[in-house]
């Protein structure tokens, strides 16, 4: 069976980062994984490269190749990890999520996945505005998981609830909430306001990503992955109990819970309160950490 699990969140939520390291950490795991950007930035697979841009489907669909072949826009990545990624329109040129919903009907006509046989596919998907392009994973029946980056920043939570709205508005797909993965912002580890949102709309917490100031400096020459740093790194940690998280998702159904409406949301989120996770070494000796991002 190909799980297939799609990563939303907003733009500079440290999604692509996760979906990197959940790529490396299951392929690590014997698993044959194929990771696909959903952003017309088209950087979601660049760690997985060396840093080495890849050719996006846009790219060939704009050259006359009407359709393109696995090989033509697959390329493999560390660990055996595939790389594909949609791409997108010049800036002010076209519709970024319509050059996603035609990578999605490309993969039906080429039937991608009896072609190539993956334990996992993750899509990694811009969540900012859920529109029927970047909701495309979900409304062709290609996402059966599906989590969400937040942080405990209030836009990062009021993405979050429309994403749960388009989870619900495609649950006939078979796609389900597999929970928040909370990437934690203010180097504190507060994450009560995530925690509040979470509880209030019966959403689980699959992961929390501490703040690690080796992320960047791995991350700045596409060198590492999360996944790869030292064993005793506390981000390296946080990824594998994700991604037990994340597998154990599809030995039951979770559902789908019920977003907010938009009063009650912005009612939560100006609530108080305080709630930390462990700080990583790095911020315990004083080290300014950097972003998981």
């Amino acid at each position: 069976m190909t799980r297939k699990i799609a990563i939303y969140g907003k733009g500079g939520s440290g999604k692509s980062t996760i979906s990197a390291a959940l790529s490396v950490a299951m392929a690590r795991r014997g698993m044959k994984i194929l990771q696909v950007g959903c952003d017309p930035k088209a950087d979601s697979t660049l760690v997985l490269t060396g840093g080495r841009r890849i050719p996006t489907l846009l790219d060939l669909l704009s050259r006359g190749i009407v359709r393109p072949e696995p090989e033509q826009f697959i390329v493999p990545g560390r660990h055996g990890v595939d790389c594909a990624e949609a791409g997108g329109p010049a800036p002010g040129a076209g519709c970024g999520g319509r050059g996603i919903a035609r990578m999605f009907e490309l993969f039906n006509e080429i039937r991608l996945f009896e072609q190539r046989p993956y334990d996992a596919v993750i899509f990694d998907v811009l969540g900012d505005v859920v529109c029927g392009g970047f909701a495309a994973p979900l409304r062709y029946g290609f996402a059966q998981r599906a989590f969400i980056v937040v942080s405990e920043e209030p836009l990062s939570l009021y993405a979050a609830n429309n994403i749960i709205h388009a989870i619900e508005t495609y649950r006939a797909s078979g796609v389900r909430l597999g929970g928040l993965i909370v990437n934690v912002a203010d180097g504190k580890g507060e994450i009560s306001r995530v925690e509040r949102y979470a509880g209030t709309v019966g959403a689980p917490i699959a992961g929390v990503m501490p703040r690690d100031p080796a992320i960047q400096e791995a991350e700045a020459t596409s060198r590492l992955t999360a996944a790869e740093l030292p064993d005793d790194s506390p981000t390296v940690a946080a990824i594998e109990r994700l991604c037990d998280n994340v597998l154990a998702s599809f030995d039951h159904d979770p559902g789908i819970p019920p977003a907010l409406d938009v009063d009650r949301l912005f009612e939560l989120l100006g609530a108080s309160g305080t709630s930390r996770v462990s700080p990583s070494p790095a911020s315990a000796v004083g080290t300014q950490p950097a972003r998981v991002d």
